[in-house]
């Protein structure tokens, strides 16, 4: 991330695996990751956050079918 304070914004990118099982099959495949987020220092304690991801799977399993996801977390730490 950047430090920007009592901000820390960061971008992260990575490999994913979705496994889906269909009638008994069990289907699975690798696809990527990528994404935004941000952490803001509230007080020496405490840090809060939030992050979007899109997860993307182009022609999942040899089916020709592309599967995109997005995700979106907030989080709240406390720091010892």
């Amino acid at each position: 991330g950047y430090d920007a304070g009592q901000w820390l914004p960061y971008a992260t990118a990575g490999v994913s695996q979705l496994n889906i099982t269909d009638s008994g099959t069990e289907l699975e495949d690798d696809g990527y990751v990528y994404g935004i987020g941000t952490d803001y220092a509230w007080s020496d304690s405490w840090t809060v956050g939030a992050e979007v991801l899109k997860h993307e799977y182009e022609d999942f399993a040899g089916s020709g079918d592309d599967i995109d996801m997005t995700s979106v977390a907030v989080r709240a730490s406390f720091n010892f």
